[in-house]
This record gives structure tokens, C-alpha cells and sequence, in this order.
């Protein structure tokens, strides 16, 4: 059934043209804005021209108590909204937005917490289904807010190595995101004011009174920003990430484009609703807490957004695009792209000239975002044109749980799922100029017999030893002279000029490129990412090294060390990975000749932490610990499950390692006693932030 507020939006579209010169029109005369720049002069220009709307029509509200305000006075006649007296005193009056604004808002609000006490603003919408819909109602009511996404979009992992990748269950046109934390999201409030006060009067009016001002100024956005380069990059990740840098917005080619705007060049609305999907049984296909009854993340006609909980090889979608609009009751077409995910793992069929998709979208592992960013979200994008503008996107999210990791057989069928996923990240620099690189030249340009650079001589020889010797000594030097000064406050102007040339002749260095043993030529960075994942993947490192590995790990730098290697083989053996012989010796429960890929998944976790917390301390910083995931969105296990089929192929159940134990469950999910005993149904529990399961 199509939401009231749809219906009305659809009755709306059938006198879109009526009085679109009438009556009560409101011409700008005083000049838009005390911006002296080049698009503040255009505005003011076209002020004068009686050409551009202006801001009167529109409000501006702050709610992070003016931490970051728009300044006073930049825009003039543009109005300010403020909390109402119920919502101050509900302690409502700062934060997210809560209630929709009667007049046309665009505001914004810098604050968040911690990417472990529940993260951004966005991310606390993306939580539950009735927040998103209240976003919808917000962008067809002509308001939009922008937030910061502080910690919930940036490299690393569990808050080392730059961050915490992302953490966004969902990708929404009906709110936007900033990249970074405090004030980082006043260039887009700027940029969005000017692009509504540059639309012609009429044309303000008309996306004002037909509720779709906030939709046309997302569709100019996401065309005019630098990285899309072209018309088929807006149907691309480039054009629609979850969170947008303030460096690649292009504020003059969105005012000049509102500007140009015309009636007729109103772009449509993409609106998407669920024809039908896949149902999930809870503790039989997926496991969380009583209250937690299916996959259900939020479901509107600007966004769709699902939790792939269960062990299904796929999840199944039709969706539907027949509620779409334009303005001018003009024909529209239909474009399904995916914007993020593996176009192998994700399958778009269409029907009825594009107005249904069948979706069928594949488990993920851990992929990477158009900027490198580690993500676990597949995001798949809905646009509409009448044949002069093309929509805003609707997106349809499918988010896959940091902490968990699947494993398919060579039929395709799920073969074992951990629950505990380990952080996959390396933990090398992000950034070419990062000083951690100088231990990395000084590992390939000084040959020693010690286990660290041993384990280097596989893949380094003395050809590229001669390229980057000149490279580390020379930035040593740099390197020595910089602490020398710093140790003096005297010197901060010295220190931060030398600093810049170091961080500068790094990036230099880490971009020589070198000649690999195999013959193949690439840059440094590439080299130390190929080294590292190299020697992670080495299925005997720990088993044949284990003496030397744990004297080393006692005399690491990092006081963890020792515990962070030793709870990792506690983990792997509790699981039935690893096992020790009498005389202290862990080894593949398997051997290493007989791995499946989910056994050589942990062996590169174990490996991970060996490189990180023993060998490589200085180069790499990782987090040991298995990947944060919202408390919000799953209760955390500790277990793997093995799947069983029988020679038709069909489910069984599954073998579970817990706590050291090996249970056996049927397909039903029942606990199968050892012998002959009666299947016991299972409830599942969250006991302090963790899953439990308890016979009935």
C-alpha cells in the first residue's frame, strides 16, 4: 500500500504546472549573501537580475548548540530555526533531528560519539526501521540535515590504523553525510544554501510546494561533485558513496546548474518499493536474541536496507519502481547499477521495461569502498530520467556483519560460518608519508640474520636492497635530525618545516618502484603490502617457528604481545583449528597439506597477530581483536558452525565448536545428544552483550 504521505505526493505531481507564474511570487531585490567569492558574486549578480530566489523561503538550523553555526549574517533573509520549548525541555533541543519542520530547513548538527558507544548520528538513524522512515518523511518535507561521520568512515580497523573502516549499515539520499568530524560539514551547509537560494524564483517555488526541493538538490550534488568525471560515473559508487568529502564538492557548477534549471528540466524521483524477498526462520537460519525476528533494517521508497543474518547462499529481492514520479507526468526510464559490491556476486534482472528488479545478491566478504575504505555493505542504486535529468538515487543496502565470515563449497553452498571474524587488516600506514615506513626500508636495506628480516629474504634480493639504500639512509638522517630539534620547543617553526620536507621525500620514496623477484616491477607500497600478505599466508609460519616466535614475543615492544598471541591459539584450539601435542607443539588439527579455506583463513588471523604484536611491531599497527560490530545490530558469538549435507546435497545441520566442545545441531536447529537421545529445541539469549543458547 503506498504511505499516506506518497499519496500525497502523488496527487501533488497532478498540478505541479498550475500558477507556476501566479500569483505571489517572490522576487529577490537585496543582494543573496556577503560572500565575496566567485559564487557569492554570482548570486548576488543574479539577485540583481531578479533571477535567483534567494533564501527567503528558507531556514537554518544549528543543533549542536552552535558548535559549528553558520556564520551570522553570511546569508541574508534566510531564516533561523530553533528548537520548540517541548523539545528543549524533552533534552531534545540539540542532536539529532526529531521532528519535521513546517518550512523549507536545511540544517545541520556536529555531533557524535565514540564509534563504540553507538557512533555517528546517521548511525543511530541506520539502527532502526522507524528513524529511517522519519528521514523519508523529513526529505519530502523539504527538510535535509548533514552530520558528521567522526569515526564511522575511515581506514583501519578497531580504531588502529586510522580508524574503524565503516561501520554505516545502510547508504540513504535522505540525509547527508560529511567526511570527518567537527565543522567538517559547514562547506556542504554552504553549498546547499547557495545551489537553493541560485534557483529561479518560479523554479524555487515550484520544488518548495511540491516537496521535492531536498530530492533536486541531492540529484545536483551528486552530478556536480569533482570525482564524477562523466555522465556514466553518476551511475557508479563515485557518484554515491555513504559519505561525501568536502574537498571534491564543486559549490559553482551546482549553483550554475540550479540556475539553468527549468520547468522542464525538473529532474524525476526515484521511489522504490518490496514486491517480495526471502524470509529467514530465526535459530534455524540465523541466530540473535528473541526480539530480533527477521533481516528487516528499514524499508522506504527513497532506501531499502537488510542485514544478511542468514545462511543462505543469496539473498532474493524483487523490487519495484512503479511509485517513481516526474513532476511533468513525463514517460521515465529505469536504471538498476550497482554502486558498491562484487558485480559477480550481485545479479540484477529486470522486467517490465526496468520498473521491477529481481535482485539476487551473494554473501560479501570484507570488500573495499571507491576510496579504499574496508567495507561489509553492498549498496545497489535505482535512477529514473525523463529524458532531459535523471534522479537522485533510491538505494537498496545489503549489510553484511563485520564478525562474521563465510566459507562456500565448490557446489556453492555455505560450508562454515565463524562468528568471531579476526580483523583482516594488515595494519600497514594508510598514508605514503607516514615515518612507520622508515622501519620497513630499514628491513629491506640492511641484511641481518634475525628472524624478521630472514622471513624478507624470501621475496628481497640485493637489487632492490641497491634502490632502497640510498632511500632509508637519507631519511634516517632526516629522521634524526627532526627528533634532534624537537626535543626542543625552542625549535617548533624548524620542526614543522623539516617535518614536512621528511613526510614529503617519504611519500617520494615509498612511490620508487622496484623489480621483484618474480620480475614484476611496482611501487614500494605495493612491495610492502605484497610482502606482508605474503608471509601472512604462509601456512608453517607459527608451527615451524613457534619457539622463536614466542621468545620473540616476550621481548616485543608492545607489552600485549605475548597475551594477544597466546589468546589467539587458545581460540583457534577451543575451535578444534589448532591442537598441542604433549610436548607443547601447536600445529593444524588437519596438517597444513589438508586446509580448507576457512582453516587457512585462521591461520592468516594467527598469522596476522604474529606479524603485528611480534616481528613487525614497528611497521605494522593492528588491532588483534575480532572486528567491532554494532551492539545495536547483532548480539556477539563465539563459535564456528560446520555445515553437513548429505550426498543429495541436502542440509543436515551443522556441527558447532564451542567453548572446546563439538555439538552437533539438526536442520531444524534442534541440539542433537550424543547417542540416540531426543532432538532438544534451543532459545538463544543475550547475556551480557553476548549470545547464549540453552536447551528448552
Amino acid at each position: 500500500m503506498m504511505p499516506p504521505l506518497l499519496r500525497a505526493f502523488a496527487a501533488s505531481s497532478a498540478v505541479l504546472w498550475y500558477g507556476l507564474y501566479g500569483v505571489g511570487m517572490a522576487y529577490a531585490v537585496d543582494p543573496i549573501t556577503s560572500r565575496n567569492d566567485e559564487v557569492g558574486t554570482l548570486l548576488n549578480q543574479w539577485a540583481k537580475d531578479f533571477s535567483a530566489a534567494g533564501l527567503g523561503a528558507i531556514s537554518y538550523e544549528n543543533r549542536d548548540g552552535n558548535h559549528s553555526p553558520l556564520p551570522v549574517g553570511r546569508y541574508l533573509k534566510l531564516g533561523t530555526m530553533q528548537p520548540t520549548e517541548s523539545e528543549i525541555k524533552a533534552g531534545r533541543g540539540t542532536g539529532m533531528a526529531v521532528a519535521i519542520r513546517p518550512s523549507p530547513t536545511l540544517g545541520n548538527c556536529s555531533m557524535a560519539s565514540k564509534a563504540i558507544e553507538g557512533g555517528s548520528i546517521p548511525r543511530l538513524y541506520f539502527s532502526r526501521s522507524v528513524l529511517q522512515a522519519f528521514l523519508f518523511e523529513q526529505y519530502l518535507h523539504n527538510n535535509l540535515f548533514i552530520y558528521p561521520e567522526h569515526q564511522d568512515y575511515d581506514p583501519g580497523a578497531n580504531g588502529l590504523g586510522g580508524g574503524w573502516g565503516d561501520l554505516l549499515p545502510a547508504n540513504v539520499p535522505t540525509l547527508l553525510i560529511s567526511q570527518g568530524s567537527s565543522y567538517l560539514d559547514m562547506p556542504f551547509v554552504n553549498a546547499f544554501l547557495a545551489t537553493t537560494a541560485a534557483f529561479r524564483p518560479e523554479i524555487q517555488q515550484l520544488l518548495i510546494r511540491n516537496r521535492i526541493l531536498m530530492p533536486t538538490l541531492q540529484a545536483i550534488f551528486r552530478q556536480s561533485n569533482k570525482q564524477v568525471l562523466n555522465e556514466e560515473d553518476y551511475f557508479t559508487g563515485k557518484a554515491h558513496p555513504p559519505v561525501f568529502d568536502g574537498a571534491q564538492i564543486d559549490e559553482l557548477k551546482m549553483v550554475n546548474t540550479a540556475h539553468l534549471m527549468s520547468a522542464l528540466s525538473v529532474p524525476p524521483l526515484a521511489f522504490m518499493e518490496v514486491v517480495s524477498e526471502r524470509k529467514a526462520v530465526p535459530w534455524v537460519d540465523f541466530f540473535e536474541p528473541a526480539g530480533v525476528v527477521d533481516e528487516g533494517l528499514g524499508t522506504t521508497p527513497a532506501n531499502v536496507a537488510r542485514v544478511f543474518r542468514s545462511t543462505a547462499a543469496e539473498y532474493a529481492m524483487t523490487l519495484s519502481a512503479k511509485r517513481s514520479l516526474d513532476p511533468g507526468k513525463r514517460a521515465l526510464t529505469y536504471r538498476w547499477a550497482v554502486l558498491q559490491g562484487d558485480p559477480a556476486l550481485v545479479k540484477i534482472h529486470t522486467a517490465d521495461n526496468g520498473q521491477t528488479a529481481m535482485l539476487k545478491v551473494r554473501w560479501h566478504s570484507p570488500l573495499r569502498s571507491s576510496n579504499g575504505i574496508r567495507s561489509h555493505r553492498v549498496d545497489v542504486g535505482l535512477f529514473t530520467s525523463n529524458g532531459i535529468s535523471t534522479s537522485a538515487p533510491a538505494i537498496v543496502s545489503f549489510y553484511m556483519l563485520p564478525n562474521e565470515r563465510r566459507f562456500f563449497d565448490a557446489q556453492g553452498r555455505l560450508s562454515e560460518v565463524c562468528y568471531e571474524a579476526g580483523n583482516p587488516e594488515l595494519g600497514l600506514p594508510s598514508a605514503a608519508g607516514d615515518e612507520r615506513w622508515l622501519a620497513f626500508l630499514e628491513l629491506l636495506a640492511v641484511k641481518d640474520t634475525t628472524l624478521p628480516h630472514r622471513l624478507l629474504e624470501r621475496v628481497v634480493d640485493d637489487e632492490i636492497r641497491e634502490v632502497v639504500r640510498p632511500l632509508w639512509s637519507s631519511l634516517r638522517d632526516k629522521k634524526r635530525e627532526l627528533d634532534a630539534l624537537a626535543s626542543d620547543p625552542k625549535n617548533k617553526a624548524q620542526v614543522e618545516s623539516l617535518r614536512g620536507e621528511f613526510t614529503a621525500a617519504m611519500e617520494r620514496a615509498m612511490k620508487q618502484k622496484v623489480k621483484t623477484k618474480s620480475g614484476a616491477e611496482m611501487a614500494l607500497l605495493a612491495f610492502a603490502e605484497q610482502s606482508m600478505s605474503g608471509l601472512a599466508d604462509l601456512r608453517e609460519l607459527y608451527s615451524t617457528l613457534q619457539v622463536e616466535i614466542m621468545r620473540l614475543a616476550a621481548a616485543s615492544p608492545l607489552k600485549s604481545a605475548e597475551t594477544d598471541l597466546r589468546a589467539e591459539l587458545k581460540r583457534l584450539q577451543k575451535w578444534g583449528v589448532l591442537v598441542e601435542d604433549a610436548a607443547g607443539k601447536v600445529m593444524a588439527n588437519n596438517g597444513v597439506d589438508k586446509l580448507s579455506e576457512a582453516e587457512r583463513y585462521y591461520l592468516r588471523q594467527l598469522h596476522l597477530t604474529v606479524l603485528s604484536q611480534v616481528l613487525y611491531p614497528g611497521l605494522l599497527e593492528r588491532s588483534p581483536a575480532p572486528l567491532h560490530t554494532d551492539g545495536q545490530l547483532t548480539a556477539l558469538k563465539s563459535w564456528r558452525d560446520l555445515y553437513r549435507y548429505d550426498e543429495g546435497g541436502k542440509c543436515l545441520g551443522w556441527l558447532r565448536f564451542y567453548e572446546g566442545r563439538m555439538l552437533r545441531f539438526d536442520a531444524q536447529g534442534r541440539l542433537l545428544p550424543e547417542g540416540n537421545g531426543k532432538p532438544q529445541a534451543v532459545r538463544y539469549e543475550a547475556e551480557a552483550g553476548r549470545l547464549v543458547f540453552k536447551t528448552e
